[in-house]
């Protein structure tokens, strides 16, 4: 995956894999991944999936519930290659039968968010202040949130967080 032309050496480089920024020890191997793809998706108008750490946390814990057949990556391998990220992501959005990667990358930030009890960015505030306190997704009380009588989206992406919750650790 060549994302620009390198005008020294008239070649192609791959910008996942280039160094960005000068650590302590004066190395630069910072990887800019999220930044990149996040440019990448803004070119092509969302036809690009974007590379972000909740995401990659739900991918395993979908994978089996939208019919994967291979076994689900694991972290240690997502985190090695932008390819096995995008051959993962690539591989639920077929599975999930999602028609975009800002789609999918909608539906796995959010359900993220959701379960790892992050509400503040998806809910507003009137919202955020009526969840009850020591609110569980495992135990989901749709009376204890009136909000998602009002929203389908939302009380969709609340009963896939609910799903994966009671389906894996």
């Amino acid at each position: 995956m060549s994302l620009y032309c390198d005008g020294a050496n008239q070649g192609f480089s791959n910008l996942f894999d280039e160094g960005f920024g000068i650590e302590k020890n004066v190395k630069s191997n910072k990887k800019a991944w999220s930044l990149i793809s996040k440019y990448a998706s803004f070119l092509t108008r969302g036809d690009f999936p974007i590379y972000d750490s909740v995401v990659k946390e739900m991918i395993p814990k979908v994978w089996s519930l939208c019919g994967a057949k291979a076994t689900p990556p694991k972290a240690s391998i997502l985190d090695s290659s932008m390819e096995s990220y995008f051959d993962a992501i690539d591989i639920l959005k077929s599975n999930m039968g999602v028609r975009s990667y800002n789609e999918l990358d909608y539906i796995l930030w959010h359900v993220g968010k959701i379960l790892n009890d992050s509400f503040a960015l998806i809910l507003t505030m009137e919202d955020y202040l009526s969840v009850p306190h020591g609110y569980s997704i495992r135990s989901i009380n749709y009376n204890t949130l009136p909000f998602l009588a009002h929203n389908k989206l939302l009380l969709a992406l609340f009963d896939l967080a609910h799903l994966i919750a009671i389906c894996t650790k």
